[in-house]
């Protein structure tokens, strides 16, 4: 049976170091070229973490990208869905679609949760 080895030779140490231009070097750097500089540098998790940009980072993150202002209107948001609904079921019935009659049935269920939610409210209020 053939004997398999280290691919590299674990006795041998360091032969030679070569530098990017392709010229061998005679040996190590000296002692004073290894060590630090003493300028100030800044590590890349500093510079991501920086309050202001990560405040502005958040800021675009969290903030909702609404096209149309008018459904922060009073009442336009159920206007609107329930529209969506309608809109849905005609397309379902038009195209024999059962994810459309699905999906209207989602926001058929999800007005009468909201209208349940409004009658404990209301219940609640007049204590």
């Amino acid at each position: 049976m053939a004997q398999i080895g280290p691919l590299f030779p674990q006795h041998v140490g360091i032969e030679t170091i070569t530098h990017i231009s392709g010229q061998k070097l005679s040996g190590l750097p000296d002692v004073p070229a290894l060590l630090p500089s003493g300028t100030e540098v800044t590590s890349g998790m500093t510079e991501s973490l920086y309050e202001a940009k990560l405040t502005s980072m958040l800021r675009v993150f969290l903030s909702p990208a609404m096209q149309s202002k008018e459904l922060l209107l009073p009442g336009m948001l159920n206007q609107k869905l329930k529209r969506a609904k309608d809109d849905l079921r005609k397309a379902g019935r038009k195209k024999k679609s059962k994810t459309m009659h699905r999906a209207a049935d989602l926001l058929e269920e999800d007005a009468q949760l909201k209208e349940v939610l409004d009658t404990y409210r209301q219940l609640l209020q007049k204590g």
